[in-house]
Parts: structure tokens; C-alpha cells; sequence
């Protein structure tokens, strides 16, 4: 188990925004996360899980939580059974290393992850996806940490998968997703990296992929895209300070250099706002304010 005090967040999110927190404890073992919650409750203060610090946004320039992160192994073990391949992985470990590793072993499906940053925990717990497939589709099981319920096993039926989000039989409390278990059908390499490849390349036309930046901002709502709806709206390249709404994509807030807390939370709120004055809807966030 390692801390790290005084944490620069500029080192731990893809947004790079200026701000610190009390501290990051990388965990490696079940028994790192149960000796870390019992510390934090008995020093009284805020935690909360970090992936790969791609989809959250610190709203003060210092953050009263202590941050907790899984060791990143990237050791991903396969095995057949009846024409499938099942993978196990864990769930701090990277999605673009699983991604690149599935499509060596010519796995089928993970082209709907190309270009996604973020831990494979992370991904599930949001159900990522694009290109018509998420993350879900390919989950047979997990196992899930909880403070007070220990580790639990859940098959594909026990969670419920929706629009980047699951639900799971949890009591209230901190909880992550230790290990996840895919089902995926074969295909030959090439295929799969060709698709791969193309999916990325369509990302990187069309949004800010090699940009500071924490992903969508806002959740598709039903029948629009967000991304459509902030630029209708006027929010395109939309800037305060070095917050800026990507030229490329409107739903994504880039960082072009010394962005603050404040600039992003105050982009945030103008195109809330603005998208409801001009078609009287509530745009909920995808993103995570810390």
C-alpha cells in the first residue's frame, strides 16, 4: 500500500486541471482496501475511488478527499470453453492495454472500446461504449468490493446494465470492481485491429481524443445527442480562461493549459443552461465532479 500527500490532480486526471486533494492510496490486495476504509473512518475524513482519473473534474482548487487507486497489474488471463474465450482481468487495470490485448488474441467485440482511456473497473461501473456496443455486453461476472459486505460475486444477470451506468444489490457504502470475467466469441486479428484502427481514427475526426480533457461532459438524453444540442446552442469552442468546449465535439471540455476549477464548473452551468432555454432540457452530467 502506498500514499502519496498533497496530491497534484494535474498527475492523476486527463483533464490536467490545477487543484490538490489530501492524498492518493494505491491499494494492491483486498486487504490494502479493507485497512484503508478502516483508516479513513477512524481519521473522519472523505474517500473516493479513482480509475484512471479520466472522467472527473475537481471543483475547488483543493479537494478534502482522500483519493484510492488500484494497482494497475495488466496481467489479463484467457481460457476456452465450447468455442467462447472468457478473460479475467482486473478491475484497475488499463482499457486501452486490455483493448489492444483482446485484439491480439482476436477477440471480437472490443472494436466498441477503441479510444475509450480509463481503467476496465471504471468502464463497467459506467458501462462504456460507442460505435453501437458497450462494455457490458461482453461481462459475465465480477466481483465487487464493499466496506462493510466484503468481496461478492455477481453474474451477468444479477447486474443490471444501463445507459452508462449498473446497478448492483449493494448496501449503501463505498464499493468497487475488484475483477471482472468477459465472454467473447473468436475472430482472426486482423479483422479485429483493422476495426480497431478504424474506429479510432473516426474518434480522432471527430473529437478531442489527444486533448487535455475529462470526456463527455453530459449524458446523451433520450432521442439527442448532447453533443449536438450544446452546439445548437452556441456552447462550440465556447471558452473562459483556458476552459474551452472542443471545436471538435461540444460535449467535451478541454484544458488548453492553465484551466481552473472555477472555468470549468462555471462552463458547466452556462451550458446547462443554455441547452434548457433552447429546448427545455435538463442535460445530466456524465462526468464526475469532485
Amino acid at each position: 500500500m502506498n500514499i502519496i500527500y498533497e496530491l497534484d490532480l494535474q498527475k492523476v486526471t486527463t483533464i490536467g486541471i490545477k487543484s490538490k486533494a489530501v492524498g492518493l492510496i494505491e491499494v494492491d490486495t483486498i486487504e490494502h482496501l479493507h485497512q484503508t476504509f478502516d483508516y479513513i473512518h477512524n481519521e473522519d475524513v472523505q474517500a473516493m475511488l479513482l480509475g484512471n482519473g479520466s472522467n472527473i473534474i475537481p471543483s475547488k482548487e483543493f479537494i478534502t478527499y482522500y483519493l484510492i487507486k488500484i494497482k494497475k497489474r495488466n496481467e489479463f488471463h484467457a481460457k476456452m470453453a465450447h468455442e467462447k474465450v472468457y478473460v479475467t482481468a482486473r478491475g484497475g487495470d488499463s482499457l486501452k492495454r486490455f483493448v489492444m490485448w483482446c485484439a491480439d488474441k482476436g477477440l471480437k467485440g472490443v472494436e466498441c472500446l477503441a479510444g475509450i482511456p480509463g481503467t476496465i473497473g471504471g468502464a463497467v461501473k459506467m458501462n462504456a461504449g460507442s460505435f453501437g456496443g458497450e462494455i457490458g455486453d461482453f461481462v459475465k461476472e465480477i466481483s465487487v468490493w464493499h466496506e462493510t459486505q466484503g468481496l461478492l460475486n455477481f453474474k451477468k444477470e444479477e447486474i443490471d446494465f444501463s445507459y452508462r451506468n449498473i446497478s448492483l444489490p449493494l448496501e449503501k457504502g463505498h464499493w468497487c470492481i475488484w475483477e471482472v470475467i468477459f465472454e467473447f466469441s473468436r475472430q482472426d486479428p486482423k479483422i479485429v485491429k483493422s476495426r480497431i484502427r478504424e474506429n479510432y481514427m473516426k474518434k480522432k475526426n471527430t473529437q478531442p481524443v489527444l486533448e487535455k480533457s475529462c470526456g463527455c461532459v453530459f449524458k446523451n438524453p433520450g432521442g439527442y445527442a448532447a453533443g449536438y444540442l450544446l452546439e445548437k446552442a452556441g456552447l462550440k469552442r465556447k471558452r473562459i480562461g483556458d476552459m474551452e468546449f472542443s471545436h471538435l465535439h461540444a460535449n467535451f471540455l478541454i484544458n488548453r493549459g492553465k484551466g481552473t476549477p472555477a472555468q470549468a464548473m462555471e462552463l458547466i452551468e452556462i451550458g446547462k443552461k443554455k441547452v434548457f432555454d433552447k429546448f427545455g432540457i435538463n442535460l445530466e452530467l456524465e462526468v464526475k465532479i469532485i
